[in-house]
């Protein structure tokens, strides 16, 4: 059977990440600063740091909001693990198809994932986590400076 282009799309980027079946997520939740309104994180990078050095491991999916601290990670570190969108979306705020595509295959890479570690600005766990979270019934603990 023929694929339609987004499982296609979704099957190659998985493949392309070469996790094994029980890889994990290290989510990063920094805010809408960058996204949307154009502003500076309200946490530093060099802060974040000892976190993602506690709970990065190699069968991991690094999932992050902000566009800097992805540069800042590839950086400092090889092999992250990060899947490489065109533009980091959010589904509240961009409409283009790029972005809802590659927002919606990390969003399923969330949703087939064994474990979730995530980290939040607010005072809030991240939706985009905690919805695969409690639908796939996927054990996620929060991460706190």
């Amino acid at each position: 059977r023929q694929l339609p282009e987004f499982e296609t799309y979704y099957k190659e980027t998985l493949k392309s990440l070469r996790l094994d079946p029980s890889y994990e997520i290290l989510n990063f939740r920094l805010g809408d600063f960058i996204m949307v309104s154009n502003e500076e994180c309200s946490v530093t990078f060099k802060s974040l740091k000892p976190l993602f050095e506690k709970y990065h491991n190699s069968n991991q999916l690094v999932n992050r909001d902000n566009k800097l601290w992805k540069n800042y990670l590839n950086t400092h570190y090889k092999n992250t693990g990060m899947f490489t969108t065109s533009q980091i979306g959010h589904f509240g705020y961009h409409n283009d198809y790029e972005s809802i595509r590659d927002t919606l295959v990390e969003f399923l890479l969330v949703l087939n994932s064994s474990r979730i570690y995530t980290y939040s600005v607010y005072p809030w766990s991240s939706g985009f986590v905690s919805i695969p979270s409690a639908l796939q019934n996927i054990n996620i603990e929060t991460m706190t400076l």
